[in-house]
C-alpha cells in the first residue's frame, strides 16, 4: 500500500509534464520565422504599356523591419535571393499611422530601380521581435523604364 501511495502521485506528476510538452502555446519569440501563416508579402508591378507581374515574398527571414534612432527612420525590407528580387520602403518614425515613406528600391529582373514616389500606411508597429504591417503604392524609375507599383509587407521587426 505505501508504494501504491508514493506511485500513484508520481505518476500523476508524470502525466502532467508529459502532457504539457506538446503545448502549442509558444512566444512570438520561440516561433520559427517560416512557420507564421500571417504574413502577406507581394508587390505588383505594373510597366508602362505592359501586364501586372506579382512577387510573392515568401521567405519570412528575408522580411525585416528597423528602426534606426539616429535617423528616426524605419526600414522594412522584402527579399528574395533566389530569384534576386527586393523591395524595400523606409518610413518615418516607429509607429502605426500614415508616416512619410522617404526612400525604397526594387530589384527587379536583373535591373535596380529607386522610388521616385511612394506613399504608404504602417497599420502595425510591434515591439522588437514582433511584426511590422503596411501597405505602400508608388514610382520606381531606373532612369529610363518606369513601374507603377502597390504592394503590402509584414516584416519582423529586428530593432
Amino acid at each position: 500500500m505505501k508504494t501504491l501511495k508514493l506511485f500513484l502521485p508520481l505518476t500523476l506528476l508524470m502525466c502532467v509534464i508529459l502532457c504539457n510538452c506538446g503545448n502549442n502555446n509558444l512566444s512570438t519569440n520561440s516561433t520559427p520565422m517560416n512557420s507564421d501563416t500571417s504574413f502577406v508579402n507581394y508587390i505588383i508591378i505594373i510597366p508602362t504599356g505592359g501586364s501586372p507581374d506579382t512577387l510573392f515574398f515568401t521567405n519570412r527571414d528575408l522580411c525585416r523591419g528597423s528602426y534606426s534612432g539616429t535617423q528616426n527612420n524605419t526600414y522594412c525590407i522584402m527579399n528574395d535571393t533566389a530569384l534576386s528580387q527586393s523591395v524595400s520602403v523606409t518610413f518615418d518614425g516607429n509607429a502605426a499611422g500614415s508616416p512619410a515613406f522617404t526612400f525604397g528600391f526594387l530589384s527587379y529582373m536583373g535591373g535596380s530601380y529607386s522610388a521616385t514616389s511612394i506613399t504608404g500606411s504602417v497599420s502595425l508597429y510591434e515591439a522588437v521581435g514582433g511584426k511590422i504591417k503596411g501597405t505602400f503604392s508608388g514610382t520606381f524609375s531606373d532612369g529610363v523604364t518606369i513601374y507603377q507599383c502597390r504592394g503590402e509587407f509584414t516584416v519582423y521587426r529586428t530593432q
